[in-house]
């Protein structure tokens, strides 16, 4: 494959940070409050910048992409309960017919739990653990001081899987504030660096973590995928083309 991919440069500054931040969900970074915020703000106003309605914003469409991905996980692992973690509105799961079912019945999960800081009706902390827990266009929403609690948290937060999609780009959506919505835009390597540092606490939970850049060739521009996993062979579930495979020791 012949091309450029954009946005692929680690900072090792900006990973020190990360890695050494002493923040937690009891002490985060002044940041993290700044965001939960604004992202309460644009759920009660609405996007004044790109004219969505409050009804529009962050409803839940990002797990659209990964529906089949998440049910391949689920099937893998054989989970029945499943919190999804940063979920927006929700909406995902009362407007979605798959094969004539509700989302929550094509996933065959019984118990399903939606949490969202920035959305005042899902803000109620997880009490307890979910068979798998997945984070779709969350983790490049978080301050990078606060990336490695919110990671951990994910992980001590299941029993079995996690699933996370990462942006390495600049969101097109501009916050109140004036900064992009997708704070902490950094390399497949940047987040390899810190799930290495947090994984081997968590030794019996797999984990499934997609990185997405945008990427320039002859044709045009177009996205490209990189997987960091701890599954075996698990490009043969997930269908995303092009893919880079990459182990969970950060090995092509």
């Amino acid at each position: 494959m012949c091309g450029q991919v954009l946005d692929n440069k680690c900072d090792s500054n900006s990973l020190e940070v990360a890695l050494k931040s002493k923040c937690t969900r009891n002490n985060p970074s002044p940041n993290y409050l700044s965001l939960v915020d604004m992202y309460n703000k644009l759920h009660i106003d609405g996007d004044l910048n790109s004219n969505e309605s409050a009804e529009e914003v962050y409803a839940g469409r990002s797990v659209i992409r990964w529906v089949d991905a998440i049910k391949e996980l689920i099937t893998l692992t054989n989970s029945r309960t499943l919190l999804d973690y940063g979920s927006g509105k929700g909406l995902q799961y009362q407007s979605m017919p798959l094969e004539g079912k509700g989302l929550q019945d094509y996933w065959k999960i019984d118990d399903l739990y939606c949490y969202d800081p920035g959305y005042p009706p899902y803000q109620k902390f997880p009490q307890k653990q979910y068979d798998a827990v997945i984070a779709t266009d969350v983790l490049e929403h978080c301050d990078q001081k606060d990336v490695k609690w919110v990671i951990e948290e994910l992980f001590g937060l299941t029993r079995k899987v996690v699933f996370a999609n990462i942006a390495c780009f600049k969101s097109n959506r501009t916050l109140p504030d004036g900064q992009n919505a997708h704070c902490t835009v950094s390399p497949g390597v940047w987040w390899n660096r810190i799930l290495r540092s947090v994984t081997p606490d968590y030794p019996s939970v797999k984990y499934c973590f997609l990185i997405e850049y945008f990427f320039l060739d002859v044709v045009g521009q177009g996205r490209i995928f990189q997987i960091l996993s701890d599954f075996n062979d698990i490009e043969e579930y997930i269908k995303c083309n092009p893919l880079v495979y990459y182990t969970s020791d950060g090995k092509s």
